[in-house]
């Protein structure tokens, strides 16, 4: 199953509560200022793996900003994996199904 697979699973996962969400990711882009957005993002994808499960509760985030934020983050998180080696593309892959069933 690819990584891209995997993502779209989240369209018909149940909502996580954004409200346990106090994480610094989270901070970061609640903080970030629309300008800077874009470099946000690949700061936080250049994390890899480790920053999905920072990422996924944002995706419920009332917040559009927030919200679209953390999805082109777990996008790029994605297209990286997709480039790199299977050992990366494994721990994406593997983060992923974890938020889709914990």
């Amino acid at each position: 199953m690819s990584v891209l697979s995997v993502l779209t699973l989240f369209l018909f996962a149940p909502p996580v509560s954004p409200s346990n969400v106090s994480n610094g990711i989270a901070q970061e882009i609640r903080n970030a200022k629309p300008n800077t957005r874009t470099d946000l993002t690949q700061r936080i994808a250049k994390r890899g793996a480790s920053a999905i499960p920072s990422l996924v509760p944002l995706l419920y985030n009332a917040s559009s900003a927030v919200h679209q934020t953390a999805q082109q983050a777990l996008r790029a998180i994605v297209y990286q994996a997709n480039r790199s080696d299977a050992t990366e593309h494994d721990a994406v892959v593997n983060a992923l199904f974890k938020q889709i069933a914990p």
